[in-house]
């Protein structure tokens, strides 16, 4: 965000920095750019839920509705789309949204990969066979999911990376991560 320098010289300067203050870090700032004015745009329904006021439509959910969140009133303007608390964040979720997040928070993340810091004739030579084999996994991956290229070839599949450096990729960034431990423990 930018603010003139002219604001500076302004009689209400502290006001205005309090008010940014406000609108951008505070909940309630954060809750009135997304849902507007309690009880006008919406009232509470339960803990962390909000639900618009009858007559009003956001993102079509009423096509009926004379007025729109965001086109009538400025609200739900994405600003905080990815800010604020979770409750605020995920309060414009769907049904299947927050099912889906509900079973995404559940799974327990896959560890990081290990560090493997390259050479910068290590990474020269890591980018020149990445890209070919990237490419030939994509292209595969596709014509495997679509039945293109049938499973019993996966064998073949397997050979073909193999021509195209894979080993010696996967045994460059062994190295690399081998080295990385023996120099850091």
């Amino acid at each position: 965000m930018m603010i003139s320098s002219k604001a500076l010289e302004g009689d209400d300067f502290v006001a205005l920095m309090q008010f940014v203050d406000w609108l951008w870090y505070s909940d309630a700032g954060q809750e009135l750019c997304k849902w507007g004015v309690e009880n006008t745009t919406f009232t509470r329904s339960g803990p962390g839920g909000y639900e618009l006021e009858p007559g009003i439509s956001l993102m079509g959910s009423d096509p009926d509705a004379p007025k729109d969140l965001q086109k009538d009133f400025g609200f739900h303007n994405g600003v905080f789309a990815y800010g604020g608390s979770w409750a605020l964040v995920s309060s414009s979720f769907s049904p299947d949204e927050k099912k889906f997040t509900d079973a995404m928070a559940e799974r327990t993340p896959l560890p990081t990969d290990p560090p493997h810091p390259l050479r910068a004739e290590e990474q020269e030579q890591a980018t020149l066979w990445d890209t070919p084999l990237k490419d030939h996994v994509t292209q595969n991956a596709l014509q495997f999911v679509l039945g293109k290229r049938p499973l019993s070839e996966w064998g073949d599949y397997i050979k073909e990376l193999k021509a195209k450096n894979m080993d010696r990729f996967i045994d460059l960034h062994n190295q690399a991560h081998e080295r990385f431990k023996k120099d850091n423990a």
